[in-house]
């Protein structure tokens, strides 16, 4: 393999063992506030305490960022280490390729089913019955064709897809929520997700 091609797929896996780290540690942060309270409430003290001490004043535009973003970033150093210095073996390797693509594209969207269903079961709210279940399930379809080679569907066909995908998603989202300090810094999720998802097609093309 030439010189500069051997950069441009190193570059590619960086760029993917990043975000990839990224996405799934905040994804895990974004289940951990919805479905764990107590160490939520551990973190929002940790993040009043870091505040208070920072003298930064107590807006709903900063609240919640340390608690979301200091756990998170460590979550995904210690993710992307372990991927980096077991970057040359076959399991880390087995990981990136169809795991990495799995979750860019897939944890988003299940943290939004899950938000609905805790916060809509109630009332009869039902994931099996409604089409953002069925888009998942199109969406990790496609994956396992394109994983399989079984996907002739040219690069800018692709990316129209994963623009139509996290359009969607976004969509489900409201632009309020994403583009509202209301949000917290659970906003940011959608955006690591996407880029995630474009480093990944970016390092299964190369490494291919």
């Amino acid at each position: 393999m030439p010189n500069e091609q051997r950069a441009v797929v190193s570059t590619a896996r960086y760029l993917h063992e990043t975000f990839f780290s990224l996405n799934i540690a905040f994804a895990i942060m974004a289940l951990v506030f919805l479905y764990s309270g107590t160490l939520t409430s551990a973190l929002f003290r940790m993040d009043y305490s870091i505040q208070r001490f920072l003298h930064i004043r107590q807006t709903d535009l900063h609240f919640g960022n340390w608690a979301f973003f200091l756990p998170g970033t460590v979550l995904a150093l210690c993710i992307w280490l372990s991927l980096h210095f077991s970057s040359h073996t076959r399991l880390t390797r087995g990981i990136l390729r169809p795991v990495g693509g799995i979750v860019a594209l897939t944890a988003l969207p299940i943290y939004w089913l899950c938000a609905t269903y805790s916060a809509s079961h109630r009332y009869g709210w039902n994931p099996l019955h409604a089409i953002q279940f069925y888009e998942v399930a199109l969406v990790l379809i496609c994956v396992f064709l394109y994983l399989g080679g079984r996907w002739r569907v040219p690069w800018w066909g692709n990316l129209i897809i994963i623009l139509l995908h996290y359009g969607f998603w976004f969509r489900q989202f409201g632009t309020e929520y994403l583009l509202t300090a209301y949000s917290g810094p659970i906003t940011l999720t959608p955006i690591v997700g996407l880029s995630s998802t474009l480093a990944w097609i970016l390092y299964v093309r190369r490494a291919d």
